[in-house]
């Protein structure tokens, strides 16, 4: 009985995936994206931050903390279908965001989140606002932002780095930003 009930759910999803995808302007590229902090530049995270190890539980940061008052808004850098949003003890308020070239985006440390799972947003439309929710309590206000590839990226590979594999999947936000 369950596999019946399960193919139909998983069959709608699908199609709901391939509906919104079709239906929001991707774009082929990835070069350059907006800071998604406002009023934020190059000079509020630490360009060595990305891939930094050891960080905690996580072992490797794979992406960027961009530093900014409370409550600063934060903003979608491309067209995409947010897959997930929610509140976890290591994210706190966080999102998944699936845009162009099946990139996730990924925005956790939220204050508030103005946008919830199945959302399709635009580029440069409010997701929330900075914050230091979950496991960022007793740190300064920031947005820990990374970007995740569902499909390797063999050239990032490297045998140098801790979990230098797992770089295949995951892009340097820093170096794909513009003011």
């Amino acid at each position: 009985m369950e596999g019946r009930i399960l193919s139909p759910i998983i069959l709608v999803l699908f199609s709901l995936l391939s509906w919104a995808l079709i239906s929001i302007n991707l774009k082929p590229e990835l070069r350059e994206l907006p800071i998604p902090v406002k009023n934020a530049s190059p000079a509020h995270w630490d360009k060595l931050s990305y891939w930094y190890y050891p960080w905690g539980k996580s072992r490797t940061h794979k992406g960027i903390d961009i530093f900014s008052p409370h409550k600063t808004p934060v903003i979608s850098p491309v067209n995409g279908l947010i897959v997930k949003a929610g509140y976890s003890a290591n994210g706190g308020n966080y999102l998944y965001l699936l845009g162009p070239k099946m990139r996730v985006f990924y925005f956790a440390h939220l204050n508030s989140l103005n946008s919830g799972t199945f959302s399709i947003v635009k580029k440069y439309q409010l997701l929330g606002t900075v914050g230091n929710t979950g496991n960022a309590i007793s740190k300064p206000y920031h947005l820990h932002f990374s970007i995740f590839s569902l499909l390797p990226v063999i050239r990032h590979y490297d045998q140098k780095a801790p979990d230098g594999w797992k770089k295949m999947f995951n892009l340097d936000p820093g170096k794909l930003l513009i003011n």
